[in-house]
């Protein structure tokens, strides 16, 4: 019996953390999604950390509203956050007439507008479950297997580094709607949350670095040259993300500042995708032995996969490509699946990180293969369900049909 550490206990304490941040949002989230049939949504979406018009539901194109717009009021209820949108949301109806006050800039001066505005229903309960089973699953398989690994091998630094990989890729499709979360539970999740996915691309890079052994030019100066310009843009995004909530007209003053690091933290995601898969690339072809070759190709090809919706929504969220219909999201959202599937099977079936004693330990090597085997399977019935429910209650039965498939 191995003789428990302090990695253990740090582990321990960091387990009861995620799995509370997780259990709050999850069930904010189901309670939320349960009342998408009988809720309505805004015509609009705002910018971040802004309460400007950023993209209009195609549903309501064409009408008063227009992209750049700052809300004031909504059912004359001053607008002082994201909470008080949230809040505002959650009692609208489909047919409901909703009074939007705004401001516009109108050939350089700012005027004052109010219009009335009747909402449509344009939910889909079912493709509204299909997502919340997609990111459950993707919250906890992340979990699941970065733990494992961290657990088995605590005195082991690529351990560590593939479990916060791991954790913060759970998070960076969770940022819905968690402004009416009770408290402490919306701020112990805030934090979780933002400093997870705004440190991803850290934990990809360093990972891209050390797996499965570290280029040999490698210094201690050079990963902390890396970690800090990270640590900055996570720094500024957690208070943002804090203060969005209730005090967004405070960040009006810092909204430069604030877009130029929002606009470099994408720019950081793509570039720290892309160089994750041509690092590990060059390393397939310098490995000499064929097992750990082949291992290599199977997760630069595996996670490859799972990085393209996320390169996708960066060009999205630069301007540079429109959205996509729910259903095509809903495609993406499954190949984000990969990422732990692929960790999971070549970290641990395949015994990467010289994860030998893993096998050893026959029972935490049947439970790991046998979790992530009966994942896929558990996967696959409730796509099947799902998908069939959808397809024949849905206007687009291919669209639906072939993110089934997926």
């Amino acid at each position: 019996m191995k003789k428990l550490t302090l990695q253990h206990a740090v582990l321990a304490l960091l387990l009861f953390w995620a799995l509370l941040a997780e259990s709050a949002f999850s069930i904010h989230f189901l309670y939320k999604v349960a009342l998408t049939g009988r809720s309505a949504p805004l015509p609009f979406r705002l910018h971040s950390y802004t309460n400007r018009i950023e993209n209009i539901l195609p549903e309501y194109e064409g009408g008063p509203l227009q992209r750049g717009d700052v809300i004031l009021q909504v059912n004359d209820r001053q607008l002082n956050g994201r909470v008080d949108l949230d809040r505002v949301r959650s009692e609208l109806r489909p047919g409901d007439l909703v009074r939007i006050t705004l401001q516009r800039n109108d050939r350089g001066a700012k005027t004052g507008r109010t219009f009335a505005i009747r909402l449509r229903d344009v939910s889909s309960p079912t493709l509204g479950w299909m997502a919340v089973v997609t990111l459950l699953l993707l919250s906890s398989s992340c979990l699941l297997v970065g733990f494992f690994i961290a657990f088995v091998r605590p005195q082991d630094k690529l351990a560590w580094i593939t479990l916060a990989m791991l954790a913060s890729f759970g998070q960076i499709t969770s940022s819905i709607s968690a402004w009416t979360m009770w408290q402490p539970w919306r701020d112990l999740y805030l934090v979780y949350h933002s400093l997870l996915s705004n440190l991803w691309p850290l934990w990809l890079l360093l990972f891209a670095v050390y797996f499965p052994t570290p280029f040999r030019f490698v210094r201690r100066w050079m990963v902390w040259l890396i970690a800090v310009p990270y640590s900055a843009i996570a720094g500024v995004a957690l208070y943002a993300d804090l203060a969005e909530g209730s005090h967004i007209r405070e960040l009006a003053r810092f909204s430069g500042l604030i877009d130029g690091f929002d606009t470099l933290g994408l720019v950081v995601f793509g570039l720290s995708a892309a160089a994750f898969v041509v690092i590990l690339s060059i390393k397939s072809r310098m490995l000499a032995e064929p097992d750990a070759r082949r291992r290599l190709v199977i997760l630069v090809a595996g996670c490859s996969i799972a990085v393209l919706p996320i390169a996708v929504y960066v060009l999205i969220d630069l301007g540079l490509l429109r959205e996509f219909p729910p259903w095509l999201n809903l495609i993406f959202l499954v190949l984000l699946l990969f990422f732990p599937a692929t960790m999971g099977y070549v970290i641990v079936v395949q015994r990467a990180m010289d994860i030998r004693i893993i096998v050893r330990t026959g029972v935490r090597y049947a439970l790991a293969s046998t979790g992530l085997r009966t994942l896929q399977i558990l996967l696959f019935l409730v796509v099947i369900v799902f998908t069939l429910r959808f397809a024949l209650d849905a206007e687009h039965h291919w669209q639906t049909l072939l993110a089934g498939m997926v």
